[in-house]
């Protein structure tokens, strides 16, 4: 099932949670789960693998950066993979959320309707990132005009014109991050700390930090656009009470993140047989795990299907994953899109949306508006 071809997700979900939260789809040889007791056990579990991601018709460069990232990795590689990330984004500069949105934004005179996905959504996540790390501007535009082909590493399948666009700037990006990331003073620290840690040589070390600044990229671009978007369209049907400040931006954004999440599903595969739940899964089965749907659990939000900012557990959500693997840029993820936000309403004195009918693009794990209109005034 695409995102694109369905009106309402949650309506599904909330079927699923009603009569089968969990149950074995024989049909795509997958356990599928909903419940959010479940989703997060399976998280936890430490048999529940990254499932292996298809290689085949890549290139050293893409090579290098897809066998080294912390989002695809499983023990034992996945500990100083996640080291290098966590290492690098305690490195990264604060971004300047505002110059940059006062760059992206329309001045007065300027068109009258805002593409917020594609005239924002496509550059601030991604641009932050790299004007955190220090990337020269021409190097920043050229990364960036290259995430789609990028981010097809993440794909479980791959066709062979998928391999060959990724091989086609995997090594012009590897060199550029490579090359930022020694210019850094603080690289040589991570490497030093890396090669003591995990008995790993300088230039696998250097290899962990280069690889994983490239998932940090292609981990936001999907889910950045698609937060920035779905945040939007909730702060606009929830306007903020008068009075109220960033505080409730900040707040819809969290709980946008539980109610209308840019990312949907994620899988795991059973490294042995498990029994989460009591459900015998064998080692090598499939297992879809619906966050989304977790995200609505009844047994865990009070009232979930209902938008409401002020819940007192809405960062407890499954969007960013949980244990091992969830996403180290959740807190950043959050704050940049709630800074964005701000930005947007406090420049402009009103807000609308265009379009009331928003398309999704063709994915089947995340939610992400392909547009949203907005027409702005000063």
């Amino acid at each position: 099932m695409l995102q694109s071809e369905v009106e309402d997700p949650f309506t599904i979900y909330n079927d699923r949670l009603s009569a089968q939260p969990v149950f074995w789809d024989a049909q795509n040889q997958l356990w599928a789960m909903y419940s959010y007791r479940l989703c997060r056990e399976v998280f936890m579990h430490p048999d529940a693998h990254i499932p292996p991601v298809a290689t085949a018709g890549l290139d050293e460069y893409a090579l290098a950066i897809t066998a080294r990232l912390a989002r695809l990795s499983n023990p034992p590689m996945h500990a100083a993979a996640k080291q290098a990330a966590l290492l690098l984004f305690s490195h990264m500069q604060e971004p300047c959320v505002q110059d940059m949105m006062t760059a992206l934004l329309p001045g007065q005179g300027a068109k009258p309707e805002i593409d917020w996905i594609n005239d924002v959504g496509r550059t601030l996540p991604v641009g932050s990132i790299l004007q955190g790390f220090g990337m020269r501007r021409e190097e920043s535009i050229f990364i960036a005009g290259r995430m789609d082909a990028l981010l097809t590493v993440m794909q479980p399948v791959k066709t062979t014109a998928q391999a060959a666009a990724i091989n086609a700037i995997a090594k012009e990006v590897y060199r550029l991050l490579e090359e930022q990331l020694l210019r850094r003073a603080f690289i040589k620290e991570i490497i030093n700390t890396l090669v003591s840690a995990h008995a790993v040589s300088p230039e696998e070390a250097l290899a962990l930090c280069v690889s994983n600044l490239a998932g940090l990229l292609v981990q936001s671009y999907d889910a950045g656009r698609g937060l920035l978007g779905n945040a939007l369209l909730q702060l606009l049907r929830h306007p903020a009470p008068r009075g109220a400040g960033s505080d409730y931006i900040q707040a819809c954004v969290v709980e946008t993140c539980r109610f209308d999440p840019p990312v949907h599903t994620t899988r795991r595969i059973a490294g042995r047989d498990m029994h989460p739940g009591g459900y015998a899964i064998q080692k090598g089965q499939m297992i879809l795990l619906v966050m989304a749907a977790a995200n609505r659990d009844a047994r865990q939000f009070k009232a979930p299907a209902l938008f409401d900012a002020g819940r007192h557990n809405n960062d407890e959500h499954l969007t960013f994953g949980f244990g091992a693997h969830a996403c180290v840029a959740k807190a950043f993820s959050t704050r940049l899109a709630a800074q964005a936000l701000s930005f947007l309403f406090d420049t402009y004195s009103a807000v609308r949306l265009v379009e009331k009918k928003i398309e999704y693009e063709p994915l089947a794990n995340a939610r992400v508006p392909r547009h949203v209109y907005i027409a702005c005034s000063q």
